[in-house]
Order: C-alpha cells, then sequence, then structure tokens
C-alpha cells in the first residue's frame, strides 16, 4: 500500500509539475503582448498575423493561466483532506510571503538603478507591500491573502452538500464585483482556488483515474467552447459570468489533458518532465523583465522600425527564450548561491 501511495504521489506531482510549466508558457504569452494592444480584442484594427496570435495566444488561450494557478494552489492546499492549517501556513510563509518581499524590493532595486524609481521609505513600502515595480506579483499578493483565509474556506466547503451552494455565490459575488462597496479580496481568484480546494476535499482521490480524467477533459473542453459563447454576449453580467465559467472549465479541461497525455508509465519512470519544469517560479518571477529585453533588443536591431513578421516571430518564441534564459540562470544561481537561490524560490526545485 505504502509503494502504492508514493507511485500514486509521483505520477501526480509529476502532472502538477508539467501542467504548471504550460501555464507558465501561457502567462509569458499575455505579458508579452504588445503594449496598447487590448486583451480580448480579436485583432487591433487588422487581420495582421501579428494581431491574431496575440489575440488567441495571449488573450483567449492565456485566459486559463492565472486561474489555473490559483485552481492549482487550492488544490494542493487542501490534497489528502483536512490540512493541518499550523503547519501549511507556516509553510507559506517560506513559499509565499518571504518571495513576495525579496523579489519586490529587487524589482524596486532594478528601477532605481534604471532612474525610473525614487528612493525613499514610503516608496520601499509601497514597492515591497504592493509589488508597484512587479505588477505580475498580484497573483502572489491574492495568493498571500487567500490563503490566510484557508481556515474559513475549509468550514465552508467541508460538507459535501454545501460546496456548490457556497460556490455559487462566490461565483456570483465576481460576476458582481462593481457592485461590492469593499473588496477583502479578488472574488473571481477565489472561486478559482475554492473550486481546486473542493476537488481536492471531495473527488481528490480520482486525481490519477483516466477513466474520471477523459470525463473532466471532455466536460472541461466543452464548457470552455460554450461559455465562449457566452462571453459575446450583450449584457456585461452575462459577458463576466460567461468569462469566469470559461476560464474554469479552461483551466479543468486543460489539467486533464495533460494528465492524459503524460501517461502512467512515465511518471512512475520520473521522465515525463523535463529538468527545466524544475524552475518554474523562478521563470514566473524573472519573465516580466525578461520579455521587455528581448523587445528592446529586437527593437535596437531594427533601429525602431520592427517589421511585423519579426515582431510576431518574437512573440511566438518568447516562452522559449524566457524559459530558457530564466532556467539557466536560475541552474547557475542554484549552484553558486545554494541558501539564496532556496529563500529567493521559496524552497521549490
Amino acid at each position: 500500500m505504502l509503494q502504492n501511495d508514493r507511485s500514486v504521489n509521483t505520477i501526480f506531482h509529476d502532472r502538477i509539475r508539467i501542467f504548471s510549466f504550460v501555464l507558465t508558457v501561457l502567462v509569458i504569452w499575455i505579458h508579452a503582448v504588445e503594449p496598447g494592444f487590448a486583451a480580448g480584442d480579436p485583432v487591433r484594427g487588422t487581420e495582421d498575423i501579428y494581431s491574431i496570435l496575440q489575440s488567441f495566444l495571449g488573450s483567449c488561450l492565456g485566459q486559463i493561466a492565472v486561474p489555473g494557478f490559483f485552481c492549482m494552489s487550492g488544490y494542493l492546499f487542501f490534497r489528502g483532506g483536512r490540512p493541518l492549517f499550523r503547519e501549511k501556513l507556516r509553510k507559506r510563509v517560506r513559499t509565499l510571503l518571504i518571495p513576495y518581499i525579496l523579489w519586490n524590493t529587487v524589482y524596486y532595486a532594478v528601477y532605481i538603478l534604471a532612474g525610473r524609481a525614487e528612493t525613499g521609505l514610503l516608496q520601499l513600502a509601497e514597492a515591497v507591500m504592493d509589488h508597484r515595480f512587479n505588477p505580475v506579483f498580484w497573483y502572489l499578493k491574492e495568493l498571500i491573502v487567500i490563503t490566510v483565509l484557508t481556515p474559513l474556506i475549509y468550514l465552508l466547503i467541508k460538507d459535501r452538500r454545501a460546496v456548490l451552494p457556497v460556490l455559487g455565490l462566490v461565483f456570483l459575488s465576481a460576476c458582481i464585483y462593481d457592485m461590492i462597496p469593499f473588496h477583502a479580496v479578488n472574488e473571481d481568484a477565489l472561486f478559482y482556488f475554492m473550486t481546486g480546494a473542493a476537488l481536492a476535499l471531495h473527488a481528490g482521490k480520482r486525481e490519477t483515474d483516466a477513466s474520471s480524467l477523459k470525463v473532466l477533459w471532455a466536460a472541461g473542453t466543452a464548457g470552455f467552447l460554450l461559455s465562449d459563447i457566452l462571453c459575446g454576449g450583450q449584457a456585461v453580467r452575462i459577458i463576466i459570468a460567461g468569462t469566469i465559467a470559461k476560464r474554469i472549465c479552461g483551466v479543468l479541461g486543460l489539467f486533464a489533458l495533460v494528465s492524459l497525455l503524460t501517461g502512467r508509465k512515465k511518471s512512475e519512470d520520473n521522465t515525463a518532465s523535463a529538468w527545466f519544469m524544475n524552475y518554474n517560479f523562478f521563470v514566473y518571477a524573472v519573465h516580466y523583465l525578461e520579455i521587455r529585453a528581448f523587445r528592446y533588443g529586437l527593437s535596437a536591431a531594427f533601429s525602431g522600425n520592427v517589421p511585423d513578421a519579426a515582431a510576431a516571430l518574437l512573440y511566438v518564441c518568447m516562452p522559449a527564450l524566457c524559459i530558457a534564459a530564466a532556467a539557466v540562470t536560475g541552474a547557475a544561481a542554484k549552484k553558486i548561491f545554494p541558501g539564496l537561490y532556496y529563500i529567493f524560490t521559496g524552497g521549490r526545485s
């Protein structure tokens, strides 16, 4: 039994690593969208290939990325049933809070060196606590807030009969977020996290069952496509509801697809995921600066007049470039400064 449990855990964690990698690719495509391009619009006014690629990869498929991370975080927190909250919360200080503070400080220092930020205690506090110079870390901030709420989340969804009503209320609050007078937490992020938590508590035993994964893939894909119809409606609430439904369906369908494609044998041999997938968090932490560096390099190469074809090619290749650069840098940092790397990545890899 112990050996079987270990095998199941190996399979599951390998799939999580691959799933996280796919989400990281999508996140890079989101943030690599050309400044001024309206995310969600089909084109920038023309039917050029660059606009179409940004729309499909960054604004359509990209919608799955951050909800996927929230859903995965909720699942992992509650995987195995009722968690030991003190132990889990203490671990999240190391894996979430400390990296959040350190990376925000690094970004602030980079902006100071580049002459784009002023020094001062107020500016430092704003940079560190509110990710002013590291906008992609809004996700980490929301995840920290939601993690604090996990004891309450457990009380609300521990009973199987309460899951759908509670998730329904959170979903509704996300749809009418602009009518809520204050926001202790991002409502749709809370919905994605709680969906993952509910699945862990009430469907966790099926996480490696091929039949269940096939059903989840079919339902998630169908829901993703059908919700897209709602997103094209006229009523604002319907559009918001369709968008949130589309995202969560896409997340569940994608995870099921990744799980089915990896295959049991490869996961047991621990060969399904490549070495660079161990640096997913490091890639996430540095890709914002990398994207700007690659864009600057391309612009300099063409003296500021970048052809659409070259811009499109860079956009498509941006995840590969960012991941390769970050993985190599991360591997070197891990070897040269293992203690520092451990702290900055929250003990990951």
